[in-house]
C-alpha cells in the first residue's frame, strides 16, 4: 500500500460501527487526519477477526482499504463496508458456507502493525438472515 512513504504523518479518530441493510450488514466510519506540514497520501486499511471463532479463521483479516489524499489540518470521513457475504466460511463438514455467529472485531489504521481504532460488533445467526449488533469497545 506504500506505508511510510508519505512525507507527513496522520491520525485516525470518530470511529463508528453501524449495523445497516436491516441488522445483514455492518457500516464503519473513521475520520483520517493530516497532522503533517505537507500534502501526503494514506491508505486506510480496515480489518476484521473473529476471536472466538470455532473455525480455523486468521486472528484478523483485510476487509477493505482506501487511499485518500490530504493537505496539511485536513480531515477526511471514510466508510467502509461488511456486508454479511464477507463474513462466510466454508463449513466442510456441511459442505456448505456459513456465517458464524459470535462477536466480530473490527480495526483501522495504516498498517496491520498499526491500528489505533478498535471495536466490536455482533452476528447473532439463526435461520433466517444473519442480524449483526453493534457493541461498544
Amino acid at each position: 500500500f506504500g506505508y511510510g512513504l508519505s512525507y507527513t504523518t496522520f491520525a485516525f479518530d470518530a470511529l463508528e460501527v453501524i449495523a445497516t441493510n436491516g441488522n445483514t450488514d455492518v457500516t464503519v466510519r473513521c475520520r483520517v487526519t493530516n497532522t503533517g506540514d505537507r500534502r501526503g497520501a494514506e491508505v486506510a486499511q480496515l480489518y476484521i477477526g473473529q476471536p472466538e471463532s470455532l473455525a480455523d479463521t486468521p486472528v484478523r483479516e483485510l476487509a477493505g482499504f482506501e487511499r485518500v489524499e490530504l493537505d496539511p489540518g485536513e480531515s477526511r470521513v471514510i466508510e467502509f463496508r461488511i456486508r454479511s457475504n464477507d463474513l462466510r466460511t466454508f463449513d466442510a463438514g456441511a459442505g456448505a458456507w456459513r456465517i458464524e455467529p459470535g462477536e466480530y472485531s473490527v480495526s483501522v489504521g495504516s498498517s496491520s502493525r498499526s491500528l489505533p481504532l478498535r471495536s466490536t460488533f455482533r452476528i447473532d445467526v439463526d435461520p433466517s438472515p444473519a442480524r449483526a449488533e453493534v457493541r461498544e469497545p
